[in-house]
């Protein structure tokens, strides 16, 4: 029998959630189970998954994390916001969540419909500015161990991230025709990056030059890029496209939809996501109408979908 999934993204990072609270499936085949659902490309993909199992020591209930290899995790920041939020919208607990995990109760708060804070645990370790060698450089870098036992985070400042983020952009456009013969570096994957790098450096004007290059390239695409419906989670791993056709920049949105979806905006949608249709439909009017004609029509013919299965 099919039991259904969850897919939450918070921060950067994607999860997938089982609710197991009956505890139907045996604990012994979950690190499998992760292993094989996390895979990108092959399965659903995501970077860990986490177990929503009945608590043990009083908290609301317990979540159960798994790296994507399927080993067991002590507790994860970003992930355990979105299990605050599934708890509270699958009513296992309040606006204020309990949450038992390996490394300790985490409390969460939820502050708006699509908002949630934890407080992590306390730092078992914390050491700051200590020089670490590597390769003959040295790094300034900070160790903390959140929790007992501690999960381990090393911080590395790191000058002018965005700028090096752009040079390696730069750097893999010249190397494109020898690994993607017969390509150029103007594909939706590129642009789309190049798009969301500008617009976190409120280089907004690039970001518009970037996008209308996105609408060059792919003609027909203003309605996808408008209504950003992502695929089932893992279907485009099984897809089949032709080059800078719609369907290729529906499978290069749903593999962006961490970008696109991420940041708090009144639509739900995200930052970048709301902005890329915004200003599509600048670009585009004319497609507006047909995104609009398009969303009545699957809404008509099949209504609200539940989630997926395994």
């Amino acid at each position: 029998m099919g039991r259904k999934f969850s897919k939450y993204h918070g921060a950067g990072n994607d999860f997938i959630i089982i609710n197991n609270i009956d505890g139907a499936i045996p604990e012994s085949v979950l690190p499998e189970l992760a292993a094989g659902l996390c895979a990108q490309h092959v399965s659903v993909g995501a970077d860990g998954m986490m177990v929503v199992a009945a608590p043990r020591q009083g908290g609301d209930f317990r979540m159960i994390f798994y790296n994507s290899d399927g080993s067991l995790g002590e507790m994860c920041g970003n992930g355990a916001r979105c299990i605050c939020r599934y708890g509270f919208e699958h009513g296992y607990a309040g606006s204020v969540q309990r949450v038992e995990t390996t490394a300790g109760l985490v409390i969460g708060w939820r502050i708006a419909d699509d908002q949630y804070r934890i407080r992590l645990n306390t730092p078992a370790a914390l050491e700051l500015q200590k020089p670490l060698d590597v390769d003959g450089r040295t790094y300034r870098c900070s160790y903390v161990e959140l929790g007992a036992p501690g999960i381990p985070h090393l911080a590395v400042q790191t000058p002018d991230l965005a700028g090096q983020d752009e040079a390696a952009l730069d750097e893999l456009e010249h190397a494109y025709p020898s690994i993607y013969a017969g390509r150029g570096a103007n594909d939706a994957w590129m642009l789309l990056a190049r798009i969301a790098l500008a617009f976190k450096k409120h280089k907004h004007v690039v970001a518009r030059e970037a996008l209308a290059r996105l609408l060059r390239a792919y003609p027909t695409g203003a309605v996808a890029l408008i209504r950003q419906n992502e695929l089932p989670d893992g279907e485009f791993a099984r897809l089949s496209v032709q080059p800078y056709s719609e369907d290729e920049l529906v499978v290069a949105l749903s593999e962006s939809v961490v970008l696109l979806q991420e940041g708090n905006d009144p639509t739900g949608r995200g930052i970048l996501g709301t902005w890329i249709a915004e200003n599509t439909a600048v670009l585009r009017p004319s497609a507006v109408d047909e995104a609009r004609r398009l969303e009545e029509q699957i809404q008509a013919q099949f209504g609200q979908q539940g989630g997926e299965q395994f």
